[in-house]
């Protein structure tokens, strides 16, 4: 019996994404609700980090291109989400390590493509309103760490917002990640400034909102820098036409004349 055609199809191996995914529901149901924090809690927040980390290894690799950069920021992430587990205590030195990952986020994306009218004023000038309005109800120590990490992360954004409009030699969907992923970080970063630090909602409503954004952006960020796993090409049968279904009838049915 012979063979099918068969004709590539696009299919990314989301498979290796479910360990990733499962972590992130359980931190969201067992990590998110706990007031106090513990070791169980750490474990949950940062364990789907580590696994995005691993994912990228094994997928893409870890050692050239954007990748190299996005798996070294996912590392600092790590660190910083350790730290703000006991945010009481530890919450600069979370932002400082988060800062470090927004500076090789940076790095990841580049600056080969720049937009300053439409890209970095419009930016800059939305960050400039929010820290105006966040900065008064931030405590004290506050007030000179979150201005630094405002400016930096905004820079992440910025570069990503001109790699999505004018990197026309990336794929699309490597450009929709990324710009995904950055929106989703300036959104979990700003739930923390107004939701948490603020108290505005129930501590566990917070933790929610902001982990589960924060989880999806680590996700696009990552899905953004990937080149293999976009590329990766999977055989499927191709379906028959009536004309070629015919034709094959007749090619069939010479052989089967000839062989007699």
């Amino acid at each position: 019996m012979k063979k099918q055609p068969t004709t590539p199809s696009r299919s990314p191996p989301y498979h290796h994404l479910v360990p990733y995914l499962a972590t992130v529901a359980a931190s969201l149901i067992f990590f998110a609700p706990d007031e106090a924090p513990t070791g169980k809690g750490l474990a949950l927040k940062c364990l789907p980090i580590v696994l995005l980390g691993l994912h990228l290894k094994l997928v893409e690799g870890s050692h050239q291109g954007e990748a190299k950069w996005v798996y070294r920021a996912l590392q600092f992430s790590v660190v910083g989400d350790a730290f703000l587990v006991w945010p009481d205590q530890f919450f600069i030195q979370g932002i400082l390590f988060f800062a470090v990952a927004q500076i090789l986020y940076i790095k990841a994306f580049g600056f080969r493509e720049i937009s300053i009218g439409l890209g970095a004023i419009p930016l800059y000038g939305l960050s400039m309103i929010a820290l105006v309005l966040i900065l008064p109800g931030l405590p004290a120590p506050l007030r000179v760490a979150v201005p630094i990490y405002t400016l930096i992360i905004t820079t992440m954004l910025w570069r990503v917002v001109d790699r999505a409009r004018l990197r026309i030699d990336l794929s699309l969907e490597r450009r929709f990640c990324s710009l995904v992923g950055a929106v989703s970080f300036v959104i979990s970063d700003l739930c923390i400034a107004t939701l948490q630090v603020g108290r505005l909602i129930p501590h566990a409503s917070a933790q929610v909102i902001i982990l589960l954004t924060y989880y999806l952006a680590q996700l696009f960020l990552v899905l953004g820098s990937f080149e293999s796993f976009w590329e990766r090409m999977v055989v499927t049968p191709k379906k028959l036409g009536k004309k070629d279904k015919e034709k094959k009838e007749k090619k069939e049915t010479k052989e089967k004349k000839k062989g007699k």
